[in-house]
């Protein structure tokens, strides 16, 4: 089997060969720019500019951030916004038997995912860029962020599911007790090697080494800033190191299916794998309630026999 050397990546950067480019509205920045300084831009710049604006702002950095980060990763660019167990398992559809199964978290950034499921007794390795920073860095940057955050879904309201979460007031109890839970845990995940900081398309892993791989609200969601040759290969590598990989959402930060998903179910399908999408039952932003499944052949060979 064969091992890759860890990738020094930051924010999980996925292809420089992204697609690029700029709405007119938006400030014209160079894309090295935009990295490093379009987030704390947008922080301090926030009450002069209209809502949509901002947001849009927020958006294309965090869309740079996959490609470019691995050079420019700043702490003051990132959003902590953690999920729990309960809804990793909503999103991805996850039973006890998987909870038993030995899993990689793609992109787990500050989810109480890991540690959850290892106070269970369970495998996780969690890869997240983010994992350079200090137990009290990340801590800061949530203080910072966390206001802005509930501001912003207490204004835009409108454009979510409230169905898992009362109202915002009840979204930000939840996310916060899950990244508290990630930061409590978070010293010893990282002396025990549950969390390493690493990137896609290259991750440290032998070919197979988990069962199950999870990768949420990375791929698929920035795909106007991530081309689709980068969407196949972070797959492909996914596909390398698990049995099976589930990846939600399916849609883009604008509620559309990603146009790269028929593509890259396609190259998956002439490489022999077995692909398909489920209904889950989680929607927390507007037409995100379906998560692509992708399996070896040996493990949908096993579980015909199943």
């Amino acid at each position: 089997m064969k091992k890759r050397a860890p990738h020094c990546g930051a924010f999980f950067c996925l292809a420089i060969r992204g697609k690029t480019g700029f709405s007119a509205e938006l400030p014209r920045l160079s894309i090295a720019g935009m990295c490093l300084y379009g987030g704390v831009l947008a922080e301090r710049l926030a009450p002069c500019w209209p809502q949509d604006l901002y947001c849009a702002i927020r958006a294309r950095c965090a869309g740079f951030f996959w490609l470019f980060g691995g050079l420019f990763l700043e702490l003051s660019s990132v959003v902590p916004w953690g999920r729990s167990l309960a809804e990793y398992a909503a999103m991805f559809a996850l039973r006890e038997e998987d909870l038993e199964r030995s899993i990689l978290g793609c992109g787990d950034g500050t989810a109480s995912f890991n540690a959850e499921v290892t106070a269970q007794g369970g495998k996780v390795l969690s890869v997240d860029p983010i994992y350079q920073f200090s137990a009290n860095d990340i801590q800061q940057r949530i203080r910072r962020v966390y206001p802005g955050m509930l501001s912003q879904f207490a204004r835009q309201a409108d454009q979510y599911v409230w169905r898992h979460f009362r109202d915002p007031g009840h979204l930000g109890s939840v996310r916060m007790s899950a990244m508290n839970r990630f930061l409590e845990d978070y010293p010893s995940g990282l002396q025990a090697g549950r969390y390493v900081e690493a990137s896609l398309p290259e991750l440290p892993c032998f070919d197979g080494e988990y069962d199950l791989a999870l990768c949420s609200h990375l791929l698929f969601l920035y795909s106007d800033h991530i081309d689709l040759q980068a969407h196949v290969e972070a797959v492909l590598e996914l596909c390398r190191v698990a049995r099976e990989v589930r990846i939600y959402p399916l849609v883009s930060v604008d509620g559309r299916v990603s146009q790269h998903l028929p593509a890259v179910v396609r190259e998956l399908g002439e490489r022999g794998y077995d692909v398909g999408m489920e209904r889950v039952d989680y929607q927390f932003q507007k037409g995100a309630n379906d998560m692509l499944w992708v399996k070896s052949a040996a493990a949908a060979e096993e579980n015909t026999d199943d």
